[in-house]
């Protein structure tokens, strides 16, 4: 079997659906075999029956299959087991998840966390507050999180905030410092999948959330309806971390450059440009130095293109320069 062999596994409840569900939740299960299982429930247990169950194991290093297989007879509700021999980072699974899922909203579940018992329900009711002559510029219906004991993450949304112009009320949300979590548009989420570039083990899943906050709106509401587990030690980014320091900076170095080459896609203000221009090279001054250079991916062999990201790069390091030449003559005096 191939590294990128995928393995297929249902319940009998997935083929006897006479109609597609209403939401389909994706989780992507990566070594949890202690926690995939409370994932798996808290979708069982939903007071919203209309939904289907998908689950990619990406790339597991254990064994965790036996768990997730010896409980699809089990649930009561269609079930979809996806084996994957490798996976690059979590945008692989989702991908995945998301490509084979029949509903028409999606939510994703990571595999340590859990959604609350009216959780679904919730969501799918504040899509339908939503004027349905407004519907259209929708993506996602987006809810608070609490932590496993019980405290909520961050700051309620404040009242009105869905009647603010866009900007401003993404701008509010931002400034909230909440954890949140979201019932997406199955077709937005389809027409433009995570990205997976060759050799990067972790895209900021923001890379997708701010190219969709420039074409569609956000719907927020002050309900608290998923369980956020805090301090995970086997987390991607921590066990990342403990294997492969340099694969930190290689994803970093990436995300930075992403951001930069697509700038109008981002909507990037200069200030912004110039910082993540800084970044970029930061990360590529790191790795020639310290991690024996940058490596030989397609993406990485040449800086960001355009002479705009040139010129930039000159007026952000223009500062530094200014700096380093006083102290050199101070020095010098």
């Amino acid at each position: 079997m191939d590294k990128n062999s995928v393995l297929y596994y249902n319940n009998s409840k997935w083929g006897d659906l006479s109609k597609n569900p209403l939401v389909s939740v994706v989780i992507c299960l990566f070594n949890r075999r202690n926690t995939i299982v409370r994932a798996i429930q808290s979708i069982e247990v939903q007071t919203f029956k209309d939904i289907e169950l998908i689950v990619v194991d990406n790339g597991s290093t254990i064994k965790v299959d036996d768990i997730v297989i010896d409980y699809l007879e089990k649930v009561s509700i269609p079930m979809m087991f996806i084996r994957r021999e490798y996976g690059m980072g979590p945008m692989t699974g989702r991908n995945t998840g998301i490509k084979i899922a029949r509903g028409k909203y999606i939510a994703l579940l990571d595999d340590d966390d859990e959604f609350l018992p009216g959780a679904l329900e919730c969501l799918v009711d504040e899509w339908n507050n939503i004027p349905e002559e407004r519907r259209h510029e929708y993506r996602e219906v987006v809810g608070l999180c609490q932590d496993q004991n019980g405290r909520l993450i961050g700051k309620p949304f404040p009242d009105g905030i869905n009647e603010l112009p866009w900007r401003k009320a993404l701008k509010t949300c931002n400034k909230s410092g909440s954890a949140h979590i979201a019932l997406n548009r199955s077709d937005i989420l389809k027409s433009l999948p995570f990205i997976e570039p060759e050799g990067v083990t972790m895209v900021t899943e923001s890379l997708l959330w701010e190219q969709l906050a420039v074409k569609y709106k956000s719907w927020f509401f002050n309900e608290v309806v998923y369980r956020y587990y805090l301090n995970s030690s086997d987390s991607y980014c921590h066990t990342a971390k403990k294997r492969n320091p340099k694969q930190i900076v290689v994803n970093g170095l990436y995300n930075s450059k992403y951001r930069i080459e697509h700038k109008r896609d981002f909507q990037l203000t200069f200030f912004r440009l110039c910082r993540l221009i800084l970044i970029y090279d930061l990360y590529s001054i790191v790795l020639m130095r310290r991690c024996g250079g940058i490596p030989d991916y397609e993406w990485a062999k040449q800086h960001p293109k355009g002479y705009i990201n040139h010129l930039l790069r000159i007026l952000a390091y223009l500062p530094a320069w200014i700096l380093s030449f006083m102290y050199i003559r101070r020095s010098f005096r």
